[in-house]
């Protein structure tokens, strides 16, 4: 199975899924193409060669494209996210629960995790609500055809982690995240603005915050509910440890086997996958050194 995704967060990601179907790795090559353009690039170089391979996927974020009405090649073979991107699916109270279940190890005291649950989810809706009149701003900038480079932007500029929750910091200005993003030449209509937070209120959350903002908030709000619970069981005479460090570049890594894969992407893998197994040869047999031999192209670090 040749699975070509975006970048190195996706690979650990779509790894994990796809081993539900394929569980021996030396059968599974994942290809970082990097960014979006290379995986459709890729694509359109394996189907030139390769029109009929079953068992070549291709895996893309849907981010605002859809929304903004930025249009991509429409195949069966490429699997594009219903949510911003893959982060999204992770940022989930089972989530959390399962990282709790896994890595925080708790003696002699009992701890209320449904309230922590609950919890989450409260703020979870508060960092939605602060997080829309940026996500409308990105938005109405890529309708009126500027780059939105979001490389760089940290949520710590924006926002802090408090005991009592979220809170804006001085530095939470559109402003500041003109300058971020390399847009400061560029007039926004505040106008549009305010009637694209109108529109982006009427979809679920996930559809349009960025992944990454979430999983940015993700990390904070279980650091923060880690202290709280270490302190509490100390308190009460108990011990804790946590086994993972968690932060933004462990969040998939650690987590992508938390949940199930998610309905698009399993009814994905399970339409290709289950029939290639069923009726072909084996891909060394089919495709191997041939299909490798011209991904070579694509990837030649690899």
């Amino acid at each position: 199975m040749y699975a070509f995704v975006e970048g190195t967060p996706d690979e650990a990601f779509y790894r994990a899924h796809i081993q539900s179907y394929e569980r021996d790795p030396a059968n599974i090559f994942v290809y970082n193409c990097e960014r979006k353009e290379r995986v459709y690039d890729a694509y359109r170089g394996v189907i030139e060669r390769y029109p009929n391979c079953t068992r070549v996927l291709f895996f893309v974020d849907k981010d605002v494209d859809d929304i903004v009405g930025k249009p991509w090649p429409l195949d069966p073979r490429i699997c594009v996210t219903d949510c911003y991107s893959i982060e999204n699916y992770l940022v989930e109270r089972a989530v959390l629960a399962r990282f709790f279940a896994d890595y925080v190890k708790i003696r002699r005291v009992t701890v209320d995790l449904e309230a922590v649950l609950q919890r989450f989810e409260e703020e979870m809706r508060v960092f939605h609500a602060f997080v829309l009149r940026i996500m409308a701003w990105i938005v109405a900038l890529r309708r009126a055809g500027h780059g939105v480079i979001l490389t760089d932007v940290d949520m710590g500029y924006f926002f802090q982690m408090t005991d009592s929750g979220l809170r804006r910091t001085c530095r939470a200005r559109l402003s500041t995240l003109a300058r971020i993003t390399k847009n400061e030449a560029h007039a926004v209509n505040w106008r549009d603005v305010r009637k694209t937070c109108g529109e982006l209120q009427r979809l679920p959350p996930k559809h349009y915050i960025r992944g990454k903002f979430e999983a940015w908030w993700f990390v904070r709000f279980t650091r923060r509910i880690a202290d709280t619970v270490i302190a509490v069981v100390k308190d009460g005479g108990g011990s804790v440890s946590i086994n993972a460090q968690l932060n933004e570049t462990t969040f998939i890594q650690l987590l992508a086997r938390a949940v199930p894969s998610p309905p698009v992407i399993d009814a994905y893998l399970r339409f290709h996958l289950t029939r290639s197994l069923a009726d072909e040869a084996p891909a060394s047999a089919q495709h191997g050194p041939g299909i490798l031999g011209k991904l070579r192209r694509f990837f030649p670090g690899q």
